[in-house]
């Protein structure tokens, strides 16, 4: 098998375990595609999968107990936030970290997710060509991956969503896959290329912000409508 890529990242909810988009997967089609890719890994040591949330390591561990991920994924591919990466951040920053999840155990710090994508970069030395990031929100996975860490990324079609809330219409630059081996497989070998050409992301982005800047104003209307054209 021809790999043209050989780091894949998956994130977890919605993707491989029930999340708020979706709250039933087929698992056993999930299971399927994890069992592939691990033989994969098992027979070429260049080629890793990972499995990153921004999930508290408390939260984390228990979705992945449940659904048996740690048979599938080397312990040291595991992401979650832990406290090391709570304490790189800023005080103000813990903070209000530790705020969130108090109010809400689940919260989830997305940005946490880059970090990871771009400490493997450096750790398997395969270069930002090499990687391809598994997601589904179009925001928090796609417009952050693009953002931020630059690596190639595709969205689960029926978990397609805008910050956990289903999206009827996909974007038309973004690639989107089915969440079973027969398309993963294709992103591996470099017959489904992830969009490069992001425009309409970035112009969906800057109407998403430009709402919420005027968001309680007067011109919140009039920048609904703007949009709209």
């Amino acid at each position: 098998m021809k790999f043209r890529k050989r780091v894949v990242l998956f994130g977890l909810e919605d993707v491989l375990v029930p999340g708020k988009v979706e709250q039933k997967l087929p698992m056993e089609k999930v299971y399927a595609l994890l069992q592939q890719l691990k033989s994969l890994e098992e027979k070429d040591s260049k080629f890793h999968m990972v499995l990153v949330t921004g999930c508290s390591e408390k939260e984390a561990l228990k979705k992945i107990g449940e659904f048996k991920l740690n048979e599938y994924f080397r312990p040291e591919n595991i992401h979650f936030v832990n406290q090391r990466y709570i304490e790189s951040k800023e005080i103000v920053d813990q903070e209000l970290y530790l705020k969130r999840v108090k109010e809400n155990p689940s919260f989830k710090d997305e940005y946490f997710k880059q970090t990871i994508i771009q400490s493997c970069e450096k750790q398997f030395s395969c270069g930002k060509e090499g990687m391809v990031f598994i997601g589904h929100d179009v925001w928090t996975e796609g417009y952050y991956t693009m953002l931020f860490s630059g690596i190639d990324f595709v969205l689960i079609r029926s978990a397609h969503s805008h910050l956990d809330e289903k999206m009827a219409q996909e974007l038309s630059c973004i690639t989107y896959i089915d969440r079973d081996w027969k398309d993963v497989k294709k992103v591996i070998e470099g017959k489904i290329v992830p969009s490069k050409e992001l425009g309409c992301l970035t112009k969906y982005a800057q109407k998403k912000l430009s709402e919420e800047l005027f968001k309680g104003t007067q011109l919140e209307g009039l920048a609904k409508l703007s949009n709209a054209k």
